[in-house]
């Protein structure tokens, strides 16, 4: 059974959109978070004086921040490389 099954009529109609809007509101705070750890992190490498495990580590992370955003706005859950949970909506 799907989740729109649950509701019925124009209201019923209603609240699903209201819910998709408020998970997509969700996702865009999250998605803009990601982008200002990006930001902080290309800060960070743009110093010389950083080690190289260090420069290492803030690419490996900056590489699973940009996998974050391509599993919220494809709407999955991504867990060790692989799909876990698809669209609620």
């Amino acid at each position: 059974m799907k989740i729109e099954d649950l509701f019925i009529g124009p209201l019923g109609r209603a609240q699903i959109g209201a819910m998709k809007f408020a998970n997509g509101m969700v996702q865009a705070e999250a998605i803009l978070e990601i982008f200002a750890r990006v930001e902080a992190l290309d800060k960070l490498l743009e110093n010389e004086k950083l080690e190289e495990i260090e420069r290492e580590i803030a690419v490996q992370l900056k590489e699973e921040l940009y996998n974050s955003v391509i599993a919220i706005t494809e709407g999955a859950i991504v867990e060790n490389g692989k799909t876990t949970k698809e669209k609620v909506f």
